[in-house]
């Protein structure tokens, strides 16, 4: 079983306006959605389409968290996020106007309370030796970083894998807790050790760097130019996109990590696994939301021999 444990998702109000944003005035839109969002229900979304057992944790509460648990209900994924209490689930918006420049609005996150934490943890001790938990999104005022850690430890604890799709803070300070894989970027490596990724190589350096403080593997979202994957035995593979037409980027990563876990969790290979992340994130990127199983595994037969193998020697990184 996979637990994606999501505590602050939101629900995406997304706009297209006719004509450049009119500060203090009237806009008319063009068209608009509501989506799902938060990267732990897009990444359930995607492992289940990918053919896995997931299990989705965290909180919902109001209106808004109705559109979540029905979302994740009607895809099959099994929804056992605990309601709030007087509380309504984060609300964002997003506005794009002729001009292709996009305003966002991040909704506060809700309240949770002892006894809401305390019931998440409760129904962590499910988790069975072998099970993975991917822990994704932010620490906020309710959910402190001391209760992503707790989680952390406790699935740990019952011998289950952990994949840490979150912050850069956060995962720099739970590499330690030796995570099967960490999702990142290289704008979150730049943050966690305070320099910039100026190519590919530093990329490469930092995420292995990652590796050193404990994760077994560092997923990097190259977004267009692919992805990135550090191990800890020195090895770094990276694999061009997929050339598709993109119509959005809202799920790409999630999809990333949902199918390299999802090829890692089956075959053990990282090559396979990484190829199986890209294609997933690209049939996303093409699709704007999550891509359905058939188009990703057409698209991990074309990137067939595309992965470049590199290994850590004396200089930086050397041809294996």
């Amino acid at each position: 079983m996979i637990y994606t444990v999501t505590p602050d998702p939101s629900v995406e109000f997304n706009v297209r306006l006719w004509d450049a944003l009119n500060v203090g005035g009237l806009n008319r839109s063009a068209g608009d959605s509501i989506l799902a969002g938060g990267r732990g229900i897009s990444c359930a979304v995607m492992l289940h389409r990918l053919g896995q057992e997931v299990t989705s944790l965290g909180f919902l509460g109001g209106a808004a968290g109705d559109i979540i648990r029905d979302f994740l209900v009607g895809e099959g994924v099994i929804c056992t996020m605990d309601i709030l209490e007087g509380s309504m689930t984060r609300v964002g918006v997003s506005i794009r106007d002729v001009r292709r420049t996009v305003t966002e609005i991040r909704g506060k996150s809700p309240c949770v309370s002892a006894k809401e934490l305390a019931s998440l943890l409760e129904r962590l001790t499910a988790v069975e030796r072998g099970d993975t938990v991917i822990l994704s999104g932010e620490a906020s005022e309710s959910v402190p970083e001391s209760v992503y850690r707790s989680i952390a430890l406790l699935a740990a604890d019952r011998g289950a894998h952990i994949v840490l799709n979150t912050s850069a803070e956060l995962a720099a300070d739970m590499a330690e807790l030796r995570p099967l894989a960490v999702m990142t970027t290289p704008r979150e490596l730049s943050r966690i050790f305070g320099k910039e990724t100026d190519g590919e190589i530093r990329v490469a350096e930092f995420a292995y760097a990652l590796c050193l403080r404990g994760a077994h593997n560092v997923l990097v979202s190259m977004e267009d130019d692919g992805a990135m994957l550090a191990a800890e035995d020195k090895s770094v593979y990276t694999v061009p996109a997929v050339a598709v037409k993109t119509v959005g980027y809202c799920c790409r990563s999630d999809s990333l990590l949902a199918g390299f876990t999802a090829a890692y969790l089956d075959s053990g290979d990282r090559e396979t696994a990484l190829r199986m992340g890209n294609a997933a994130a690209c049939a996303s990127a093409a699709c704007g939301t999550c891509a359905d199983r058939l188009t990703a595994e057409e698209l991990f037969k074309v990137s067939k021999g595309t992965v470049t193998a590199l290994k850590f020697g004396a200089s930086p990184l050397v041809q294996q």
